[in-house]
């Protein structure tokens, strides 16, 4: 499943610490008590206004081009979107 969390207010540096944060608590997730041990990751995309502009699909957008730059480098990773590195088509 994929999802999006919008941080009014908050720099690049902030949100990608809040992604990695995120990345590490689902990956400690103990599925012990499930009856059943498997492994659980999550793979973040991070963009900013800074970078995509103050428009939503281009911020969706950006985060998405990142999303798929962490799962295609290996997943259960944070990856930020730059411009001179994914560009985006909106």
């Amino acid at each position: 499943e994929e999802f999006a969390i919008l941080l009014c207010g908050c720099d690049m540096a902030k949100a990608l610490q809040i992604a990695e944060l995120c990345r590490t608590a689902i990956e400690r997730i103990n599925t012990i008590d499930s009856g059943y041990r498997y492994r659980i990751s999550a793979s973040f995309g991070v963009s900013d206004a800074k970078t995509c502009g103050y428009n939503v699909d281009k911020l969706f957008a950006g985060a998405d081009a990142a999303l798929y730059q962490s799962k295609n480098s290996g997943r259960n990773r944070v990856y930020q979107y730059k411009i001179d590195q994914l560009p985006i088509n909106i």
